[in-house]
């Protein structure tokens, strides 16, 4: 009865653990990190500030925070409701900027709108005419274009700029090159290199937070990379934890399971063909099982069970792989506890080898699902056989009995 409970009670205790401790390290570091290809598409929110690196990067969705990106091409076209950073290659800006934009790279297309100001420190940087900005435009470097409106003023410290929009403010210039349609500018337009015209750049330029400019530069990539090495560290930890439940509470379940995966190279070859035809066949069985409204229940079940194995299979699969490192490195009295640590350890290392982390990743999901199936087949094939063979044996210890009586009875005579 007690094991019964447990079956029931650690799925959930599992589930809750994870999902407060993910919700306490996500409150607690308040951003989020990702490298890589990223796509946040429309209508997803992030609630914290936002860290990408990578080749690809596309922001559709909103970022309830500052946003800092750098790759090789950048597509801004969802809300940024704090301060945007941005470098790289090819970068367009499309959507809402709720502060300023700080930005620098290659070819830069700016048609959205900004509430604040647009710092240019490079780049060859297009302000459309579909573009506003509220405050200012300071240029400290790069080739700028502004067709859009600018309700405010064009401050110029180098690079060449040409204004052919609407301007509410002055031009004011103390380098660089540049060509402006007066008749746009509702202000003063005052260039002159050598004359400042009691307008104090220097300030202006020192308020521009150069370093930032970099996404993928010294402090942003340190800090990000720490803290994604921490919440790594974090979820190493945790699923730790959860193999040791798993041990601790289906100590003949994982022992069972594990061996059906490291017992021989014919049982992980046996477990990964099941596990792969099921991959593939499980889905459809769920479906088929759905549409029949009476397979629903029987549907659930499977799905659980394929969520499960899904999250937290893979202990077994390290405890498996763990105990294959452990015996090939000649480890004697070796336990799960320890084979565990090895498997997570060498999954850890894998991460960050990209192809191979995908197929290591899907070949260990592959032979655990078959072991799951394997083990469930052999908990009901030995209640299948003693039915069977019930009555033989019944009848095997009558004639037993029955010659032990004949034997009696001749030692007496």
């Amino acid at each position: 009865m007690r094991k019964q409970r447990f079956k029931f009670i650690l799925p959930v205790f599992i589930m809750v653990s994870l999902l407060v401790g993910a919700l306490t390290v996500k409150s607690a570091m308040a951003m989020d990190y990702r490298e890589g290809n990223t796509n946040i598409e429309y209508g997803e929110i992030i609630t914290s500030d936002l860290y990408l690196s990578g080749e690809k990067i596309d922001i559709a969705g909103a970022v309830n925070g500052d946003l800092f990106a750098g790759g090789d091409t950048v597509d801004v076209s969802g809300n940024i409701y704090e301060d945007a950073y941005l470098s790289g290659g090819v970068i367009d800006v499309s959507g809402e900027i709720g502060k300023s934009l700080y930005i620098s790279g290659g070819q830069i297309n700016i048609s959205g709108n900004v509430a604040r100001n647009v710092i240019v420190a490079g780049g060859i940087v297009t302000i459309t005419e579909d573009a506003s900005v509220w405050e200012d435009v300071i240029v400290a470097g790069g080739q700028v274009t502004i067709k859009g409106n600018v309700f405010d003023d064009v401050r110029v410290a180098g690079g060449e700029v040409e204004v052919t929009g609407e301007v509410a403010g002055d031009v004011l210039a103390a380098g660089g090159q540049v060509d402006v349609d007066e008749d746009k500018v509702s202000g003063e337009v005052k260039i002159d290199e050598g004359n400042n015209y009691g307008v104090n750049y220097s300030s202006t330029f020192s308020n521009i937070d150069y370093e930032r400019l970099n996404v993928v530069g010294r402090e942003a990539t340190i800090a990000a990379f720490f803290v994604n090495l921490f919440s790594k560290l974090l979820w190493f930890i945790g699923m730790y934890i959860v193999g040791v439940l798993l041990i601790k509470l289906a100590p003949v379940k994982t022992d069972t399971i594990v061996k059906k995966i490291s017992g021989s190279w014919r049982d992980f070859g046996f477990s990964f063909l099941i596990g792969f035809v099921a991959v593939f066949v499980l889905p459809l069985l769920i479906l088929v099982l759905t549409v029949l409204i009476v397979g629903i229940p029987v549907a659930l079940f499977i799905l659980c069970v394929y969520l499960f194995v899904l999250m937290f299979g893979g202990l077994w699969a390290d405890m498996a792989v763990g105990s294959a490192f452990s015996k090939l490195v000649g480890i004697k009295n070796n336990n799960y506890y320890l084979s565990l640590l090895f498997g997570r350890v060498l999954r850890f290392i894998i991460k960050y080898i990209p192809c191979v982390n995908s197929l290591y990743g899907g070949l260990l999901f592959m032979v655990t699902v078959g072991a799951v199936i394997r083990a469930k087949r052999d908990m009901f094939t030995p209640l299948v056989s003693d039915n069977k063979s019930s009555g033989k044996t019944i009848s095997a210890k009558a004639v037993n009995s029955s010659k032990k009586k004949k034997t009696s009875v001749k030692k007496k005579k």
